[in-house]
């Protein structure tokens, strides 16, 4: 496991994001970090450069009612930022390129019909979040596990930030 300097996943939080939108963040984290084992899937007809780069394959997780924690667009400045300080502490400490979330789906060429497999394949509801990693299954599961160890320390986080 690669170990991260929490102080700085803490500045970036405080730097970022006001209270409002921590209490935005909070109440999606509020239930828990729960992920399931990393999954292989192979997509064989998806237009994403990325996926046909790492022979099809595509690794993901399931995080069990985090629905929405990595949106995008103008009516989710929170999780937007949250999202992007979450994978760039994820990009900086393994030094690859992060990972991408059904959350950011159609985006990387990948389409709506993809998004509903992978959702699919990975049991997940309307209210869960998958992670997907492309990368090799070893850099995949150190990346799923940095990213649930951040997830669960950014709960922590954002608590003592609304507390102090």
């Amino acid at each position: 496991m690669v170990a991260y300097n929490n102080t700085s996943l803490r500045a970036a939080l405080r730097e970022r994001l006001d209270d409002k939108d921590l209490l935005t963040i909070l109440g999606i984290l509020q239930l828990g970090i729960v992920s399931t084992k990393l999954r292989e899937i192979r997509i064989f007809k998806s237009r994403s450069r990325i996926i046909d780069q790492n022979d099809r394959r595509i690794f993901c997780t399931k995080y069990t009612g985090l629905q929405g924690l990595f949106s995008k667009g103008a009516n989710h400045n929170a999780t937007t930022i949250f999202g992007r300080i979450i994978c760039d502490t994820v990009k900086h400490e393994l030094g690859n390129q992060g990972f991408f979330t059904t959350d950011e789906i159609p985006a990387y060429g990948i389409s709506e019909t993809e998004k509903r497999f992978i959702l699919d394949e990975n049991a997940a509801n309307n209210i869960d979040l998958v992670a997907i990693f492309v990368y090799s299954r070893p850099e995949a599961e150190s990346a799923k596990n940095l990213l649930d160890k951040i997830l669960n320390q950014s709960h922590i986080e954002i608590d003592n930030l609304l507390h102090t």
